[in-house]
């Protein structure tokens, strides 16, 4: 039996994290204007949020995507400082999906507006 070791899980996590940061870079700077955010601040914003959205259980790609989404559309403090955000994030009645939704949902009226 292959049995994988702890230097091993510990590389293959560190390339998919650095994947995901490349692919999420990518999709943000197609999909949206991050004014003088370079890539390394970018980069920066993504990882800490990618650790702040499991702190709320979201894990999946998509719902850390909408909680970097509102993050670069709100502020990244909104978790804390935006009322609803906080409210949706710290609800024990929401699944992750729902948080994610929500997210996106007053994310793309935060932009309409």
């Amino acid at each position: 039996m292959f049995t994988i070791g702890t230097a091993h899980w510990l590389a293959f996590r560190a390339a998919a994290a650095e994947d995901f940061t490349t692919r999420a870079m990518r999709h943000f700077r197609a999909s949206m204007k991050l004014g003088a955010l370079d890539d390394d601040q970018l980069r920066a914003r993504i990882d800490r949020g990618v650790d702040e959205a499991a702190g709320f259980g979201l894990s999946s790609e998509q719902q850390v995507i909408a909680f970097l989404t509102a993050s670069l559309v709100l502020g990244p403090a909104f978790a804390s400082e935006v009322d609803w955000a906080r409210e949706v994030l710290r609800s024990p009645a929401l699944g992750a999906d729902d948080k994610a939704l929500l997210l996106l949902a007053a994310e793309e009226q935060s932009r309409a507006r």
